[in-house]
């Protein structure tokens, strides 16, 4: 599903790394060649979409969450409702937001935690708050773009970047 996605963006940004196409047309061109490529699979997030909102009740707090095609569909959905969310290791979603029938500003509340060396991440461009974080490993080298890409060392990242109230050890993981 990843690769229908983001076939077009996948191809326009391969090509930049030889013409810098998307530094020169102004997003709103890139956003509309994306766009005519057509309309993405709505049915993976609409019916989440649905869920959600049929299950919130007035004055509940909600944040998404996701991480790789999970968090692009918790940014899809929190950019079609106005909610929060917080993902991990996600595709971007400002080029393919008219794809995905979104506007890039209603994503601004949306926070993408995107790990040193992760790939995914790089696909699109993120219209929401970027927060980087580290991906070593145990020997301070640079990790894999598979590890980096791994849910379990980001969390272990925010843990030892963060620190955890309960004082537990994470250093083994």
């Amino acid at each position: 599903a990843d690769i229908k996605l983001f076939a077009t963006i996948e191809v326009l940004q391969a090509l930049s790394k030889i013409v810098p196409i998307l530094s020169l047309l102004p997003v709103a061109l890139v956003q509309s060649i994306v766009g005519f490529t057509g309309n993405a699979d709505v049915k993976l997030w609409n019916e989440l979409e649905d869920s959600i909102m049929a299950g919130q009740s007035d004055g509940d707090a909600m944040v998404l969450t996701g991480h790789s095609l999970g968090g692009l569909i918790a940014q899809i959905v929190a950019a079609r409702q106005q909610l929060p969310a917080l993902v991990f290791s996600s595709p971007g979603v400002l080029y393919s937001a008219r794809r995905f029938q979104i506007l890039p500003e209603s994503a601004r509340h949306v926070v993408v935690l995107v790990p040193d060396g992760d790939v995914i991440s790089t696909v699109d461009e993120q219209a929401g708050v970027v927060q980087r974080i580290a991906c070593l490993e145990k020997n301070g080298q640079a990790a894999s773009a598979a590890t980096c890409h791994r849910l379990r060392k980001t969390a272990c990242e925010v843990w030892r970047a963060c620190g955890d109230p309960w004082a537990r050890d994470f250093s083994n993981t």
